[in-house]
């Protein structure tokens, strides 16, 4: 299947074609080594799809995502980097552009890759024509942050990106009394005043309720 003639390029692989037999490419960011495993028994770099969610950093990280993914017709590519253990995952969708050999990868919600993971997916996108790879990964904000360079290429901040550029994450333990000491004077305000005025929030998945949610959207 394959011919390793250095562990740094990877146009010995054949990944779209190994994609579709079930196979995918394991890279440990520690050894510089690629390895190719089977999708057989549900095993994945010797890992379980539960070992691997495991080390799924959001939803949109695990194995049942990128099964969904391919369910609709997009190649799935699963990195997975390792010490002792399988520590981090990186679950890339290939976008086709119609009309055109082109693509685009996306890699929703990982961690902050490091430069050899970075490395890889750069070489890969080289050798597969991805014009650019998009990362929108789940990090704090004072975290660490992404490696500038990597081989000959620039890391540069997209101008559009597909999730909110920053979320908040409020804890709902503390009691109703304690979270509203926590927000600003005009938020508590503005929360009164709807209570006031009688706003309530409902869950409805209903046509009905679909409906009356588009009304309202395209106002």
């Amino acid at each position: 299947i394959f011919k390793p003639q250095t562990m740094k390029k990877i146009n010995f692989w054949d990944i779209p074609n190994l994609i579709k037999g079930n196979y995918h490419l394991t890279f440990d960011g520690d050894k510089k080594d690629l390895r190719l495993h089977s999708e057989e028994n549900f095993r994945w770099g010797g890992k379980t799809k539960k070992e691997y969610n495991k080390a799924a950093n959001h939803p949109m990280q695990t194995w049942q995502w990128g099964e969904a993914r391919k369910q609709m017709g997009l190649q799935v590519l699963r990195a997975g980097e390792f010490d002792t253990e399988l520590r981090h995952v990186f679950q890339m969708t290939v976008h086709p552009i119609p009309k055109t050999p082109l693509k685009i990868g996306y890699i929703p919600r990982s961690v902050i890759p490091s430069l050899p993971v970075l490395d890889f997916i750069y070489d890969y996108a080289r050798e597969h024509n991805l014009i650019f790879v998009k990362f929108e990964p789940d990090a704090p904000k004072s975290g660490e942050q992404f490696p500038v360079k990597i081989n000959n290429g620039t890391v540069i901040a997209s101008p559009k990106p597909l999730f909110p550029e920053w979320t908040q994450v409020l804890d709902l333990t503390p009691s109703e009394e304690e979270i509203l000491k926590r927000m600003k004077p005009k938020t508590r305000y503005n929360i009164k005043l709807a209570q006031k005025k009688g706003v309530t929030i409902i869950e409805d998945n209903t046509e009905q309720g679909f409906e009356i949610f588009s009304i309202r959207f395209f106002l």
